[in-house]
């Protein structure tokens, strides 16, 4: 694997980690989820708007040309956007909440046959600290783009640090979704929001 890689993993980890305890609440009250939501593909030299609908999702959120239905509670935090440039999202409270999702991209495409778990292994110990190996490693499939699903465990401190990270290989980009958790029951409700990911 690339070493911009594993670089631009390091900063979106990070950010997953510390993001989390921001002191802003940012918890909306009364929240209807829209039915359709516009996201921009790119076609040659521009993007073209596509409404997509999205009735049967409960709390969707779309990012470039990707769209996932998160968890119910999980709110999008726009200051992290601004600041940072990868979309975080939270449930409950940013003061006390330890689950998040966060989302960014390589800002290039990828193709999967040039990842493998060992390289990824030497990566993540020499980037994250608590790494030691994953506990799954699969090649897949997204919306019939190729995806990368990974999990470890991290030991932060006196804490066990729960990570899955999903990485959709589309034709002109790659996209990282990464969740965070201490708690490892809250893992099935992320496999299944990632059976609900739509990309153009």
């Amino acid at each position: 694997m690339k070493k911009f890689l594993a670089a631009a993993l390091t900063a979106i980890l990070a950010l997953s980690m510390t993001a989390c305890g921001s002191e802003e609440d940012e918890t909306p009250s009364d929240y209807t989820p829209p039915s359709n939501i516009t996201i921009y593909v790119e076609s040659g030299d521009t993007a073209v708007p596509i409404d997509v609908d999205v009735s049967n999702m409960t709390n969707p959120l779309a990012y470039g040309s990707m769209i996932i239905d998160l968890p119910k509670g999980f709110i999008a935090d726009q200051q992290t956007t601004k600041d940072a440039g990868v979309v975080l999202a939270y449930k409950g409270s940013a003061k006390t909440s330890s689950e998040c999702y966060t989302f960014a991209n390589t800002g290039s495409n990828r193709d999967i046959n040039e990842i493998t778990e060992e390289e990824m292994t030497t990566d993540y110990l020499s980037q994250f600290d608590g790494f030691t190996e994953f506990s799954s490693f699969s090649k897949t499939k997204c919306n019939g783009f190729d995806a990368l699903d990974i999990g470890f465990e991290r030991k932060i401190q006196k804490a066990t640090v729960y990570q899955r990270q999903y990485f959709i290989f589309t034709d002109n980009d790659t996209y990282v979704i990464s969740y965070t958790t201490e708690e490892k029951k809250t893992i099935d409700d992320y496999e299944k929001s990632l059976t609900t990911i739509i990309v153009k």
